[in-house]
């Protein structure tokens, strides 16, 4: 049957806690899909965040917009058979929701433009706080990757990569496949467990150096 994918990688370059590898995943899995898989071009939908200093167009940035477009494309016009694709380098965060008893939290994929609508400044607060009106953050949230999915008739093939933090929703049961809320989650792995020096080979003398993971919370 038919087939496509949608591949996402974001290295916030331009924001206050960059990564440096999602990009070139996602190059990877580009070109695993269409040289390897031999995808055709019109099958693969990539928005990749680049370098400030070789942008990628507007139409192809991992914007919110651009995703949620995406997960549109991805899913329209489907027929028992085909075979879909979503893969996603970046941060994943857990959301407050606010006015919610018990703590709930909604899981979130982070766009390259989610800090767009904040006050300028809003960083350089020891304490950032949104003013009053203010649209907050942008963020593309798990639920709206489970509504594209609940229109894919049942023969159809979804392939889910999640390369991010708190990529598994917690509490998925039986009764609720797909929950929308749910307790605060902690990471499987603590900070403190990843902070060790690890020998490197191509330093010399074997130079160890740190390998740190990298957390964004809201």
């Amino acid at each position: 049957g038919a087939r496509r994918a949608l591949v996402i990688g974001c290295n916030y370059s331009s924001s206050q806690s960059p990564l440096s590898g999602c990009t070139n995943d996602a190059w990877n899995v580009q070109c695993f899909l269409r040289h390897s898989l031999r995808y055709a071009e019109d099958q693969v939908l990539s928005l990749i965040d680049c370098s400030e200093s070789c942008p990628t167009p507007a139409i192809r940035q991992p914007s919110k917009a651009n995703i949620i477009s995406g997960l549109r494309w991805l899913t329209k016009d489907l027929q028992p058979g085909h075979s879909l694709a979503i893969f996603f380098s970046g941060y994943g965060v857990q959301l407050p929701i606010a006015g919610a008893a018990g703590n709930l939290h909604q899981a979130c994929l982070l766009p390259m433009d989610f800090a767009k609508d904040l006050p300028p400044g809003f960083w350089n607060s020891q304490q950032p706080t949104l003013p009053p009106g203010c649209k907050g953050y942008r963020l593309v949230p798990f639920a709206e990757i489970t509504e594209a999915m609940r229109i894919v008739p049942a023969d159809c093939k979804v392939t889910l990569v999640l390369d991010c933090c708190y990529a598994a929703v917690p509490q998925v049961g039986r009764t609720d496949p797909a929950p929308l809320m749910f307790q605060r989650a902690a990471l499987g792995v603590d900070p403190s467990e990843v902070l060790d020096t690890t020998a490197w080979a191509g330093g010399p003398g074997g130079v160890k150096r740190p390998w740190r993971a990298r957390f964004l919370e809201l």
